[in-house]
């Protein structure tokens, strides 16, 4: 099975991508707070975005749910010639003290990916543990 990759760095992710942000209100930050890395991504985000199916608008909302015990993501291709839907839930395994990511996208398949957030809490990378209904080479 091969292994998927995603990096959201956020310094750098801001420039190239998300182009307009809709700012969210308290945003509040502790010492004990393992979201705290997440909070900068809170909003709705406008951009263009280059994939293999070609250029298009996207637009990418993420906001806590369920008592802000998850991080939800939702991404909509909005122009383009290849549309796009996905939702994700992102958790945090006490367990394991580590994020887990879980996508359901509109193509039929999920894919779960297990999180860490770099010393300096710029960058979370995510790396696939796990695919279902994946498409050939994505495995599953």
């Amino acid at each position: 099975m091969k292994q998927c990759l995603i990096i959201l760095t956020l310094c750098v992710w801001g420039g190239n991508f998300l182009l307009a942000q809709e700012p969210v209100e308290d945003q509040q930050e502790s010492a004990n707070d393992v979201w705290a890395p997440f909070r900068p991504l809170l909003g709705t985000w406008m951009g263009e975005r280059t994939g293999i199916g070609g250029d298009a608008t996207q637009i990418v909302r993420w906001k806590f749910v369920l008592g802000d015990q998850f991080l939800h993501c939702s991404t909509q291709t909005i122009s383009g010639d290849d549309p796009h839907e996905d939702i994700g839930l992102i958790s945090y395994d006490k367990t394991r003290q580590k994020f887990v990511y879980r996508s359901f996208f509109s193509e039929g398949y999920v894919n779960q990916y297990v999180g860490e957030i770099s010393e300096d809490g710029k960058t979370i990378e995510f790396a696939s543990e796990f695919v279902e209904n994946g498409p050939p080479g994505l495995g599953g």
